[in-house]
């Protein structure tokens, strides 16, 4: 048996994997996530090159941590999951 989201699944079932969705419908269940991250050190790294007119101290200032969010929104019919979407967006 697999293990995870997939296809077919009921409501209860996606629950029971992501728990309280965020908006909980009869059709839809939507799960919003929003995190703040500290860049990873190789990263920032990165970030140099790109911005070379910033100091160390505006680097860190403007890139030392990032929001990172996922949003997972699972439709039904028929009580079954029949679409699926996962995104995720890392924004500075």
């Amino acid at each position: 048996m697999a293990s995870g989201l997939h296809i077919d699944q009921t409501p209860s079932e996606v629950r029971g994997i992501l728990g309280k969705p965020s908006v909980d419908s009869v059709s839809k269940l939507i799960y919003s996530f929003g995190v703040e991250k500290k860049s990873s050190a190789a990263d920032f790294e990165n970030l140099k090159p790109r911005s070379p007119g910033l100091s160390d101290e505006e680097l860190h200032k403007e890139y030392e941590f990032y929001t990172l969010g996922v949003d997972i929104e699972a439709r039904f019919s028929n009580s079954k999951l029949t679409y699926l979407l996962v995104s995720k967006i890392e924004a500075y």
